[in-house]
C-alpha cells in the first residue's frame, strides 16, 4: 500500500495534541448541593439551617402529612376528580417512600447550601447599618463553625461589582474576612461569595483579586474561597456581538465553581413585561441552553433561578380571626399547594435539562424540592438498575472491549444518574443492593473504576 499519512506526520500530529490543553479544565469540584438557600443578612443567625428546616417539617405536618396527601398534591390536579392513574398501588407506594426520606432529609439535613445576602435580600442601608451588619453576621458565622450548625456548603452574597456599588461591596468583604478569621478563626468548608449583576470580565477579574488578597492576608490556601457568578443580563452574555460569557468566567480563575441563571431580571432587561416573566419562559431556556455546554466546558456547575411565587399562606389565624377556621385553612392549603406543584413542576423542568442546583427563598419551598429530585430519581429506579446490571456485566465479560465503547454514552447518562442520585439522598444503599454497589461507590469512585473493581 502506497502511504499517504508519513511517519513525520503522525509524529507531529501527537506533539500538537500533546501540546494543546484539555478543552475541560483538569480539576476535582466539591459535591454539587441540590439548592443555594438565600437569606437576608439581617435575618441571619447561628443556627438558621435548623430552623429552615424545622419550619419546612411544620409545613409538612400540616399541608402535606403522608404519601396519599403528596400523591393528591403532585399528581392529582386538585380541581379535577381524582383519577384511577393517580390513585394506583405504584404512586402510593413511591411518594410513601418519597414522604419517609422527605422528613428525614429535613431532620437531618435541611439545607446543602446557603448564603447570606447582602444583596436583594437585604437592601441598600446606611454603610453603618451594614458595616453592624457584616460583623454580626462574622460572630454568628463564628459560632455555627463552633455548634457545627453550616451546611455543607456556604457562603455571602455581595452587592454588585460595579461603580455603584463597589466599594460598598469590597468593603462588606473585608469586614465580614476580618471578623471571621482574626484571633485563630476559620473558614468554613465550601465557602463561596456570589457576585450578581455581572456583565464583563472586569467585574470577574476584581472578585478574584479581592479574594486572593483576601487568601494572601490570612495564610489560606490559593483559590481556597470560591467564586459563584450570576448571570443575569443580555450583557453578560453577548457584547457588541460576540459572546462575552466565556471571558467572564476565565476571569475568575480556577476558583470559579458556578455559573447561576438569573431568569428574571434577564427576561426584564430583554423588555418582557412582568405577568410574561415566568421559569419556562424562551428566553430563559435560551440561556440556559447557551450556558449549559459552557458550563460543561469550562468544568463549573450551572444554577437554576427560583420560583418568585412563595408557599406562604395568605390568611393569619391572629389577624383573620373573623374568618371561619375551616375556611382559613383550606385557603391556606390551596394557596400552599399551588405554590408547590408550580415550584415542584420547574424544579422537573431543570432536571429534565440536566441542571441539578437552583434557589430556594423561603424554607416551604425545601418540600417541592426534594419531592421533585427524589421522585426524578426513584420513578426511573428500576429501568436504571436493569441498564446498570447489564451494563456491569457486559463491561466485566468483555474486559472494555467494543460494546464497552459503542455504548460509552449511555453509560455515563447512567452513572451520573446513580451520583446524582445518591448525593440528593433519593436513593439508598439497600434501593441498589442488587448491583453489588452503595451509594458512597458511586460517590468516590469513577464509572471505570467501578467496572474494574
Amino acid at each position: 500500500m502506497e502511504r499517504i499519512f508519513t511517519d513525520t506526520f503522525i509524529t507531529e500530529s501527537f506533539e500538537k495534541l500533546a501540546k494543546s490543553q484539555s478543552l475541560t479544565p483538569a480539576r476535582i469540584l466539591p459535591p454539587q448541593p441540590v439548592h443555594t438557600f438565600y437569606g437576608g443578612a439581617h435575618l441571619f443567625k447561628y443556627n438558621t439551617a435548623k430552623k429552615m428546616g424545622e419550619i419546612a417539617l411544620r409545613g409538612v405536618n400540616s399541608y402535606a402529612k403522608n404519601g396519599d396527601e403528596l400523591v393528591r398534591i403532585f399528581v392529582t390536579d386538585n380541581n379535577q376528580s381524582q383519577s384511577n392513574e393517580a390513585r394506583t398501588q405504584h404512586d402510593k407506594a413511591l411518594f410513601a417512600k418519597i414522604h419517609s426520606r422527605l422528613v428525614n432529609k429535613l431532620q437531618t439535613e435541611p439545607l446543602e447550601d446557603f448564603r447570606i445576602d447582602f444583596e436583594d435580600g437585604y437592601g441598600v442601608r446606611s454603610d453603618e447599618e451594614e458595616d453592624e451588619e457584616a460583623v454580626r453576621v462574622a460572630q454568628e458565622t463564628r459560632k455555627a463553625i463552633g455548634e457545627n450548625t453550616l451546611p455543607k456548603m456556604f457562603g455571602l452574597r455581595i452587592k454588585p461589582l460595579n461603580k455603584t456599588y463597589l466599594e460598598r461591596a469590597l468593603r462588606t468583604l473585608e469586614i465580614y474576612f476580618s471578623n471571621l478569621l482574626k484571633d485563630g478563626g476559620t473558614l468554613p468548608k465550601g465557602f463561596t461569595v456570589t457576585a450578581p449583576k455581572i456583565e464583563n470580565p472586569c467585574e470577574t477579574e476584581i472578585l478574584n483579586n479581592a479574594l486572593t488578597m483576601i487568601e494572601n492576608k490570612y495564610g489560606l490556601p490559593l483559590n481556597s474561597i470560591f467564586a459563584d457568578l450570576m448571570i443575569e443580563s443580555p450583557p453578560a452574555v453577548f457584547y457588541e456581538g460576540k459572546l462575552n460569557i466565556d471571558s467572564i468566567v476565565d476571569a475568575a480563575g480556577e476558583r470559579c465553581l458556578s455559573i447561576n441563571i438569573g431568569i428574571y431580571d434577564f427576561t426584564s432587561m430583554l423588555g418582557i413585561s412582568a405577568q410574561s416573566q415566568e421559569y419556562k419562559h424562551p428566553f430563559a431556556g435560551l440561556l440556559r441552553t447557551i450556558l449549559k455546554p459552557l458550563s460543561v466546558q469550562k468544568n463549573v456547575y450551572l444554577v437554576d433561578g427560583a420560583t418568585h411565587v412563595l408557599p406562604v399562606e395568605i390568611y393569619s389565624k391572629d389577624k383573620d380571626s373573623a374568618h371561619p377556621n375551616v375556611v382559613v385553612q383550606s385557603a391556606n392549603r390551596d394557596a400552599i399547594h399551588k405554590a408547590w406543584r408550580l415550584a415542584y413542576n420547574n424544579n422537573l423542568h431543570s432536571l429534565y435539562n440536566g441542571i441539578y442546583q437552583g434557589w430556594d427563598l423561603h424554607p416551604y419551598q425545601l418540600i417541592p424540592r426534594y419531592v421533585s429530585l427524589y421522585r426524578y430519581f426513584l420513578n426511573d429506579l428500576n429501568n436504571s438498575l436493569e441498564r446498570m446490571k447489564n451494563f456491569l456485566a457486559s463491561a466485566t465479560n468483555q474486559a472494555l472491549t467494543s460494546h464497552f465503547f459503542d455504548d460509552a454514552a449511555s453509560a455515563s447518562g447512567l452513572y451520573n444518574y446513580f451520583v446524582k442520585a445518591a448525593s440528593c439522598g433519593a436513593i439508598t444503599d439497600e434501593d441498589i443492593k442488587s448491583l453489588g454497589l452503595t451509594c458512597r461507590d458511586f460517590l468516590d469512585k469513577s464509572l471505570r473504576e467501578l467496572i474494574e473493581n
